[in-house]
């Protein structure tokens, strides 16, 4: 059986979410949205740490991940799994916890007590693949090694910052003992894989798109999948610093309406 890993950012008004990115924040009600429709078709929303460990098996899942560590995933997107008995992971860098708009390790320490899966996003959220190896290795390692202090459960899973991600970067990350690692790329994902695809839940996500891929629609995986290689290609033609630039200049035109 194969399942839909779904990638959230920070959560509440895009343009209140001091510190995000609006392009992948998400309102306070949208996410109850999605919640309320995954229970009410009879979903299992849990974390990839807890698929992995067998708690989901035979079931038809949906694992619920956060990037980045905002501080909004503790204030609205925790308490909103709480109260309908789900999970998630929230993948975060240890450089930026505690700074202005980012979750604290006392959150994260609550958050791990309460069963959520708090993993790791690399140590300083560097693109990863622009590294040479010892940094790279540094990088997952101290990441994983401090959580793991701080927290006291351990850390099995990665997402790497920005998805980006290469052979090197997948290869240490499995040396350094991580199991998972949580791509960005779109797809469903079958419960035992390392790599696992992700659809990217952005602030023009719609309650029903979410739905769809939640249920497997092959029109909906279909259209995630082709406008991530259309990126992926942008991102190596252009390099990650210009792709960034362009990125936000045209992000910045559609909210003038230009």
């Amino acid at each position: 059986m194969k399942h839909a890993v779904l990638m959230y950012h920070a959560i509440g008004a895009p343009e209140l979410v001091d510190g995000a990115d609006p392009h992948y924040s998400i309102t306070v009600d949208a996410f109850g949205e999605h919640l309320k429709r995954l229970k009410k078709r009879g979903l299992q929303v849990c974390s990839v740490r807890d698929a992995v460990a067998g708690d989901a098996m035979g079931k038809h899942i949906v694992a619920c991940t956060f990037d980045d560590g905002h501080i909004s995933n503790y204030e609205y997107a925790f308490p909103a799994l709480l109260a309908n008995g789900m999970a998630a992971d929230f993948f975060i860098n240890p450089t930026t916890v505690g700074k202005k708009n980012y979750v604290t390790w006392s959150a994260l320490r609550e958050m791990d007590k309460a069963g959520m899966s708090i993993q790791s996003h690399s140590y300083t959220h560097r693109y990863l693949e622009e590294l040479n190896q010892e940094e790279i290795h540094n990088e997952l390692a101290k990441s994983k090694a401090v959580i793991e202090d701080k927290i006291g459960s351990p850390v099995t899973v990665f997402a790497p910052p920005g998805g980006r991600i290469n052979s090197t970067v997948h290869r240490l990350a499995r040396a350094v003992g991580y199991k998972t690692v949580c791509v960005s790329r779109p797809g469903r994902w079958q419960v035992g894989r390392v790599t696992v695809p992700r659809f990217a839940v952005l602030e023009s996500t719609t309650p029903e798109t979410v739905e769809s891929w939640a249920e497997g629609s092959t029109f909906a995986t279909g259209r995630q999948v082709t406008g991530y290689w259309v990126r992926y290609v942008a991102k190596k033609v252009l390099g990650n610093e210009l792709y960034d630039r362009v990125r936000e200049r045209i992000l910045k035109s559609q909210e003038r309406g230009i």
